[in-house]
């Protein structure tokens, strides 16, 4: 005997019993990793750079040239934490693109709009964490067009800044509408949402705005102060370009990197949740038609 599958029938929903465990297991453990990692570099970063354990300091300038300093390279452009970021965010793209795929032949355009704006999203920030695509808006395009002088911190590249990750932005919060228009599934997406759109918000706006009264670099270098002023003398000494100083990196590694790799983490466990969820909802809905 078969029964019409319903609207209802349709919405995703929270696995129950061992299949929920499961599924709350593999949905955080993108987050797991991310923490662990973090607390490896947070832990390299006093062992080496802070405390100078077995002058570790000196290792690091002769192992990991350039780098003069272990979380210039651990949280760093190209760094292990920006790879496993790029995994993450690449894994999530690809999910993305599996929902939407599901969706295309969905009769209700806004779960179609959501699933696309998704991959759209997801794709755009796997993109723009790998190849900058910011940094190479400004420097190519609105750069040499409204401020030839070419200054790193010029306005311009603020505002292009800006304008990009507010539209990034437009495209992640319409994915947003959409989910909460056609799903729900308990406390854990939730906290994932909040978490995967806070932690890039906040990201996202901070490095923005970084040339706006020079704030990382005054935060930054007060921090590394307080924290270690032998910190910033090494960096001085040994590093062979100081466009910036040590405080803008520890804000633009250290700090940054971290948020971004929660945020990807808790991005890429929401995907895994909807993937899954939409998975269990075939399978029933096969086993309903048998």
């Amino acid at each position: 005997m078969s029964r019409r599958v319903t609207r209802a029938d349709s919405r995703p929903t929270r696995p129950e019993g061992g299949s929920g465990r499961l599924t709350n297991l593999v949905v955080s453990l993108p987050l797991a990793i991310a923490a662990a990692l973090v607390f490896v570099g947070l832990l390299g970063f006093v062992v080496i750079d802070v405390l100078d354990v077995a002058d570790s300091r000196e290792w690091v300038r002769d192992r990991l040239a350039p780098h003069v300093l272990f979380f210039l390279w651990y949280f760093g452009e190209a760094g292990p934490i920006e790879h496993v970021q790029w995994t993450f965010l690449g894994v999530a793209a690809c999910l993305a693109g599996e929902l939407l795929r599901s969706k295309w032949d969905d009769t209700r355009p806004l779960p179609k709009l959501a699933a696309f704006a998704g991959f759209v999203g997801l794709c755009l920030m796997f993109l723009e964490d790998m190849l900058n695509l910011r940094h190479l808006l400004s420097f190519h395009v609105t750069m040499p067009l409204f401020a030839p002088e070419f200054d790193l911190r010029s306005p311009v590249r603020t505002v292009t800044e800006i304008s990009f990750y507010g539209l990034l932005g437009g495209v992640m919060v319409t994915w947003l509408v959409g989910l909460r228009a056609v799903w729900s599934g308990g406390r854990l997406p939730r906290v994932l949402i909040f978490l995967g759109f806070g932690a890039y918000g906040v990201a996202s706006v901070a490095s923005a705005t970084r040339y706006i009264g020079n704030w990382y670099e005054r935060i930054g270098d007060a921090w590394v102060a307080a924290i270690e002023p032998g910190i910033a003398l090494w960096y001085t000494e040994h590093a062979s370009e100081q466009v910036y100083s040590v405080g803008f990196w520890f804000m633009d590694s250290a700090l940054e990197e971290a948020v971004e790799l929660a945020g990807a983490a808790a991005i890429l466990g929401l995907i895994l949740f909807l993937s899954l969820s939409s998975r269990g909802r075939s399978r029933r809905g096969s086993e309903v038609e048998a």
